[in-house]
């Protein structure tokens, strides 16, 4: 029995031998077209200008900051405009900042405000802005202790229900305006914090009266 012969294989040529040479053309035609982007992007590339100098002095960090803030806070607590404390501020920043070099400018405007919401204004802060000081040191003293609860104690004069009410009804018409949002830049109280103050001034209507204290939520709004 004769045997079967099986033809070799023939293995292709390899791409840039003599048997299979590379296309010239299109070898040059692909680097061209490769090139000129890249040729394009170098000439494009530009390098960054130097970043300017920052305007802060090296000293004037973090820390210094936090503490030109408490600074204020406590010479000058209450910076209302058109009030002693907004030109104690004023004049505060003035000096504090010029030892840092930094540019000072005062800027000047004028508005017409309606007769009546600077009577507010004034009525707001002359009779009634010393009305809850103590207090609030308190109860921002309470805060960052993390207490939750604290009792409060106001002394006030026997007369103090229609006051109470006058005031109530003088921050309506002061949320009014804050509504309108044409003279005042303040927004209008939310509905939970009317509801509060309410109670709050409330209170003193009523226990001037001779009535046992309310817990807030019982009858608030």
């Amino acid at each position: 029995m004769a045997a079967t012969r099986i033809p070799a294989r023939r293995r292709r040529a390899r791409r840039g031998s003599l048997e299979r040479p590379v296309n010239a053309r299109l070898y040059r035609g692909a680097f061209l077209f490769l090139s000129l982007p890249l040729l394009i992007l170098a000439f494009s590339i530009v390098r960054p200008g130097a970043l300017p100098a920052p305007l802060l002095p090296p000293n004037f960090d973090g820390t210094a900051t936090r503490d030109l803030a408490a600074d204020l806070a406590k010479v000058a607590p209450d910076r209302a405009p058109e009030t002693a404390g907004s030109l104690t501020a004023g004049q505060w920043f003035r000096d504090h900042m010029a030892p840092y070099a930094l540019p000072i400018s005062s800027d000047a405007w004028q508005a017409n405000v309606p007769g009546r919401l600077l009577s507010l204004v004034e009525e707001l802060t002359a009779t009634y802005g010393g009305f809850s000081v103590r207090q609030e040191g308190e109860l921002f003293a309470a805060a960052d202790a993390g207490v939750d609860a604290i009792d409060l104690t106001y002394e006030v004069p026997a007369a103090v229900g229609p006051a109470a009410r006058h005031l109530e009804d003088i921050l309506t018409e002061a949320d009014d305006y804050c509504q309108q949002g044409r003279h005042l830049l303040t927004l209008a109280s939310p509905p939970e914090v009317v509801a509060f103050r309410r109670w709050f001034l409330d209170q003193f209507t009523r226990q001037a009266a001779g009535e046992p204290p309310t817990p807030w939520g019982a009858d608030a709004g």
